[in-house]
């Protein structure tokens, strides 16, 4: 048996910048970077154990720092609407940085599903994300 599986896609969001050639020391190594202070549009597709699109039960979203400190409240908030694919909107005040080595987000995404391997089955997936500062502080 496989597992479901959740993919993420940034749809807006202002500055990204996919894999920088020479990441500077104050941005860890992750894919994916906005500009700090930009909102930003998140598709997140949902595929069953077979790869075959599926709809979950119940969807949850949760935004932290890479320290596993919640951002603005951002936890468990609920999906009202379940689909095969969701958006997530993030605002300019949840990729703010907090501190000045506050740089990185991990977007999560967790809720349960039906399949033919039982009902009320859990998955769990996140996405981390680096920011860029406005200024470097010196």
């Amino acid at each position: 048996m496989g597992a479901p599986s959740v993919s993420f896609v940034l749809v807006s969001g202002g500055s990204q910048v996919q894999s920088p050639t020479a990441n500077p020391p104050f941005l860890p190594a992750v894919a994916t970077y906005l500009q700090e202070g930009n909102a930003s549009v998140w598709t997140v597709s949902f595929t069953d154990e077979n790869g075959l699109p599926m709809t979950p039960q119940t969807i949850v979203w949760n935004l932290s720092d890479d320290k596993g400190n919640i951002i603005n409240g951002r936890h468990d908030v609920p999906i009202p609407t379940p689909a095969q694919s969701v958006k997530v909107v993030l605002t300019g005040s949840d990729t703010m940085r907090l501190t000045f080595d506050d740089d990185v987000r991990c977007l999560k995404v967790s809720g349960t599903y039906n399949s033919s391997n039982g009902n009320g089955l859990t998955f769990a997936a996140q996405y981390y994300f680096g920011l860029i500062p406005l200024a470097i502080e010196t």
